[in-house]
């Protein structure tokens, strides 16, 4: 722990004295804290306490380490988002203009629009290329849009519900489990028990093409927190490697899945690991961080 005095000066000495492994130490913790407060921010415009709309304010969230020695920060930030600075301190966006090319798309969006009724009487019955026709799928309908673009394909909650339910079969050593889980992202400090596992649910990727259903690539976290670097006689990196052991086993396909695929019992094509997995032991202050991605390719 660092008590950190008024003499600003002397600290950035002492720190400017430490052995450089201490300095990456101290580095890697800060980019841990910025992190996880981006994580935090996320949440917080992620339905905590803004309504989602676009997603584009969550996604412009970003966080980084800079700097070095007695100067060494970390930030959050939002970029490419004009109105982020709104959203946080207040404030209102100058009066829009309507440019005339945008006016002419105004225009033409009317002109359809009131020619509408006629070319429904034109094209009375089913069948014809009128109203009931399907633009997606380029004839006739075969039902409501939402009946043949989601009407087959289980509900993101149930998708998220049943990657969640995997993590109670995530087992280590003589049979430890987690002690909290929960689907919703927390702080260390503000966790009931350890070891922990929350599960961050994040953006998603949607395509289609004419006549088929939506294709949708889901992404989410397993967020693990443990203390075994608490004890000095620990070696808290042997933990890690042991959870994440077993968190590989329970995201594992079953046996004889059709192409070696963890389908969450048949609601995906696949679910797996994928990217960049983040380890903190928690060697200096005995808190343990792992951020395992997960990729979720759903119909």
């Amino acid at each position: 722990m660092f008590n950190v005095s008024d003499n600003i000066d002397a600290v950035g000495r002492g720190f400017d004295a430490m052995p450089a492994v201490v300095q990456a130490a101290v580095r890697d913790k800060i980019a841990l804290v910025a992190s996880a407060l981006e994580s935090r921010v996320r949440a917080k415009l992620s339905g905590e306490v803004l309504q989602t709309r676009s997603g584009a304010l969550a996604r412009s969230i970003a966080s980084d380490v800079a700097g070095g020695g007695e100067e060494t920060y970390a930030r959050v930030f939002s970029q490419g988002v004009k109105y982020a600075a709104i959203q946080e301190y207040g404030g209102q966006t100058p009066p829009h203009e309507i440019l005339p090319v945008k006016a002419k798309a105004l225009g033409e969006a009317s002109r359809i629009a009131d020619s509408a009724p006629a070319l429904s009487a034109a094209r009375p019955g089913r069948g014809r290329r009128g109203d009931d026709a399907d633009p997606w799928a380029g004839g006739r309908r075969r039902g409501p849009p939402t009946d043949r673009r989601r009407g087959m394909t289980p509900d993101r909650e149930t998708l998220f519900a049943a990657l969640f339910a995997l993590s109670a079969n995530v087992r280590w050593g003589a049979g430890t489990g987690f002690e909290h889980r929960a689907r919703r992202l927390r702080h260390w400090d503000d966790l009931a028990a350890q070891p922990a596992l929350c599960q961050a649910e994040h953006d998603e990727e949607i395509k289609s093409k004419p006549g088929l259903p939506y294709r949708r690539v889901l992404t989410a976290s397993w967020v693990v927190y443990h203390r075994a670097g608490a004890d000095p006689a620990a070696t808290p990196a042997s933990a890690n490697n042991a959870i994440l052991d077993a968190v590989e086993t329970a995201l594992a396909p079953p046996p004889y899945a059709p192409d070696e695929r963890q389908t969450l019992g048949g609601l995906v094509h696949h679910c797996f690991i994928d990217g960049k997995v983040f380890k903190d032991p928690g060697d200096l202050d005995g808190q343990a961080l792992m951020i395992v991605p997960i990729r979720l390719l759903a119909p």
